[in-house]
């Protein structure tokens, strides 16, 4: 088994995941592109400086602007919304591969088959409709909290591959029957799995690519996949190897084995100069960040997303995001937007060395002008004078 140094299994992620300037994403394809190789980015409706999937897409393409992923969400449908990692958005190519998860949504269907009825009948007459267009009075448990009939109908029809997501405004989804948006050739082609085994093995190998790599522990990498056990995936992991889809190395001074896609070897290999002289500001659910225990060993940087911290116990902040600075992740910034304002606000920079707050005053100050277009804002604020002057 190979080993490789920490710098370079940190220069492959950057590269993979499209985090430095020779990687740049150029334009909507592009887009679309990456979602498929990394499976899914993680949608999250929090807006403190930008909603988590476009947060992800600034970090990679210089002229993204915010919500622009609509675009290939609701126009050309090229990408969809998905419970894949939670919340997410993944490639519409992938639709006959969730059939497995779909499964386990029927029968809820089933028991409300009269409201369901109602509710596609509507769908057919309407095109699309939110739960608000639809009244019912009747109130069910759901899986987070108690909601109308209607919602959670709506909801698990998405789950079950019935329904889509048509459009959003703001937060709120409006709902269209899938057979009407979904191109016909892939709403109708059948599950590629014969197993469950073989599911597994395409769930770890998506997991693998979202990330670039992975080590054999557990993971928030594998959040979100159901009746998937530690056994399983190390069974998974196991069978892809001895299939040569997966290549296991070591990382120095890391005692765990690690497991990259085989078509992702040369990338890994080459011995190049990593070239980014811009700094990024990455998500708080960047897929490089996934495995944050991993990130933490790799880069020396620990990383924990405090938005549900109670705000007495937090060590940093709401919505703290990291910097990152060629293969180094330097520091942690909190952003705030007022939009009545068009305001973008830097409420506050913790570097993690004293000596970077000189070193990268102008490469920051860079990077906040362009997250400012990025957001549509037109002026920028420093809550603490002291970032200001770097």
């Amino acid at each position: 088994m190979k080993t490789y140094t920490k710098q370079q299994v940190r220069n492959y992620l950057i590269r993979y995941q499209g985090l430095c300037d020779e990687s740049d994403l150029k334009d909507d394809q592009d887009i679309c592109d990456f979602v498929k190789k990394v499976g899914c980015i993680q949608f999250d409706p929090l807006d403190a400086a930008g909603r988590n999937a476009d947060l992800v897409l600034q970090a990679r393409m210089k002229n993204y602007r915010r919500d622009e992923l609509y675009r290939s969400l609701y126009d050309n449908r090229q990408l969809f919304d998905c419970w894949d990692k939670n919340m997410s958005i993944c490639s519409v190519m992938d639709w006959p591969c969730f059939e497995p998860f779909r499964e386990r949504y029927r029968p809820w269907l089933k028991k409300h088959e009269a409201t369901v009825q109602e509710v596609t009948e509507y769908l057919r007459i309407h095109e699309w409709a939110c739960s608000t267009d639809m009244e019912s009075s009747e109130r069910v448990t759901w899986h987070y909290g108690e909601q109308s009939l209607v919602r959670a109908i709506l909801e698990c029809m998405c789950y079950s591959g019935d329904a889509i997501v048509h459009h959003k405004v703001g937060t709120r989804r409006y709902y269209g029957l899938a057979e009407n948006w979904i191109d016909a050739d892939i709403y109708q082609k059948p599950c590629p799995f014969q197993s469950v085994q073989d599911y597994h093995e395409w769930l770890v190998l998506r997991r693998i690519n979202s990330v670039g790599c992975l080590w054999d522990r557990p993971s928030d990498a594998f959040l979100g996949i159901y009746d998937f056990k530690s056994a399983d995936r190390k069974e998974a992991l196991k069978r892809l190897c001895e299939k040569g889809i997966l290549i296991s190395f070591q990382v120095t001074d890391i005692p765990a084995v690690f497991y990259i896609d085989r078509s992702s070897m040369p990338l890994l290999e080459e011995d190049a100069e990593l070239h980014s002289r811009n700094m990024r500001i990455l998500a708080p659910l960047d897929n490089m960040l996934w495995d944050r225990r991993m990130i933490e060993a790799l880069f020396d940087f620990r990383y924990r997303w405090e938005v549900y911290v109670p705000a007495k116990q937090r060590q940093y902040g709401y919505y703290v995001m990291p910097l990152l600075y060629r293969d180094m992740l330097i520091g942690r910034i909190e952003l705030k937007t007022d939009r009545a304002t068009s305001t973008l606000i830097v409420k506050r920079v913790w570097w993690e060395k004293q000596s970077y707050a000189n070193r990268y005053d102008k490469t920051l100050n860079r990077c906040l002008k362009r997250f400012l277009t990025y957001n549509r804002c037109t002026q920028l604020v420093f809550e603490q004078e002291e970032l200001q002057n770097g």
